[in-house]
């Protein structure tokens, strides 16, 4: 059920975003200044709404852990239409606009520390050995989430966090067992969402782009 909410949402947002932003750029003639545009558009469009999906995290509390995963799936069509520098700024801005405005502070951590997975997605699934990856996307997820709860507990010191933890040290080692998992979870939810980007939107989306661009070309 999760699952199916995430990939609607991320069906219509995806459709939406990129189809504004490349219609707004159809009347550039010059075509590296409107690939260079297109892609600055589609940045700023992706960080805009994964700022407003963020902002979520304090209007509903299950928000606190989907949020940050639904806003990073907008890093998908980033890193696969404007390249892997475009997402770690759209990542970036994303994750200091969050912080800045957002009312769930936890939230907007969990996206800081975790929110830049699927741009390094790929280049964890080319580790030939399959034990070996299993292993070190496990190590990423608890590295970022000890890290995470360590700068919010002794540096931060945020009060309202740090109330949420339980006095059995047990019972936290099996929330951050809990948090790895559904991190696993999220991953093979990314594999399929790419796929689905690839087969399904991008060939729709192309189609769209170069029907519009004929209408223009006309039109002049």
């Amino acid at each position: 059920m999760v699952f199916r909410f995430w990939k609607t949402l991320f069906i219509f947002i995806i459709l939406f975003s990129c189809y504004n932003c490349f219609m707004d750029n159809q009347n550039i003639t010059n075509n590296s200044t409107a690939l260079g545009s297109r892609k600055i558009a589609l940045c700023s469009i992706m960080a805009a709404l994964g700022t407003v999906i963020m902002l979520t995290g304090g209007l509903i509390p299950i928000f606190t852990y989907c949020s940050p995963l639904i806003a990073a799936l907008l890093l998908i069509p980033v890193c696969e239409e404007a390249g892997k520098a475009y997402s770690w700024m759209v990542w970036l801005v994303t994750a200091v606009l969050s912080l800045l405005t957002g009312i769930d502070k936890e939230a907007s951590f969990f996206y800081l520390f975790l929110g830049f997975y699927p741009i390094i997605k790929p280049a964890l699934d080319r580790i030939p050995v399959r034990l070996l990856r299993f292993a070190a996307k496990c190590f990423l997820f608890t590295a970022c989430v000890c890290a995470m709860y360590g700068i919010i507990c002794f540096i931060f010191k945020i009060d309202d966090i740090i109330n949420s933890f339980t006095a059995s040290r047990w019972l936290n080692i099996g929330i951050l067992a809990a948090i790895v998992l559904c991190m696993l979870i999220y991953d093979k939810a990314l594999y399929s969402l790419t796929a689905y980007y690839h087969v399904k939107l991008k060939p729709k989306l192309s189609r769209s782009i170069k029907r519009d661009t004929k209408k223009s070309q006309k039109r002049r």
